[in-house]
């Protein structure tokens, strides 16, 4: 039973460490992605770092949900042991958001990339229509 207690209390320790990083990611996910600011070197550099922070968060959160769910006897069969298991199972929840907002942010960015180079192309390709015009006249 002691070992219950210590697995219990080591995975409410990692859902702690967990929680603050998916906060610390998800605040400089906010702040690089709807304020607007100059620099491009720090916005490239806080979405890299937020989703390190996140990417950490996730690594850490299935280990953690995985050791724990593996030496826990009888988790899906005791009662008792309810509310741990709906812990198990919101932190596999938990787990695959982090990898959903991931994969959504990597995206996101990606395809904005590539939105931003083709409406930049159109661009310079619409001015030098009216510069050509211009210069016939």
């Amino acid at each position: 039973m002691n070992n219950h207690k210590e697995l219990i209390y080591n995975f409410s320790d990692n859902t702690k460490n967990v929680s603050f990083l998916t906060i610390m990611g998800l605040l400089l996910l906010i702040i690089v992605f709807f304020i607007p600011l100059l620099n491009r070197i720090f916005i490239f550099l806080g979405k890299i770092i937020a989703l390190f922070l996140l990417g950490t968060a996730l690594y850490l959160n299935l280990k953690g949900t995985n050791y724990t769910t593996k030496n826990l006897k009888n988790l899906f069969v005791d009662p008792s042991m309810s509310s741990i298991r709906n812990n198990m199972l919101f932190s596999y929840l938990l787990t695959f958001s982090l990898f959903a907002l991931i994969v959504v942010c990597t995206l996101f960015d990606f395809n904005l990339l590539i939105y931003s180079r083709i409406s930049s192309i159109v661009v310079v390709d619409n001015i030098s229509v009216v510069i050509s015009i211009l210069l016939r006249f």
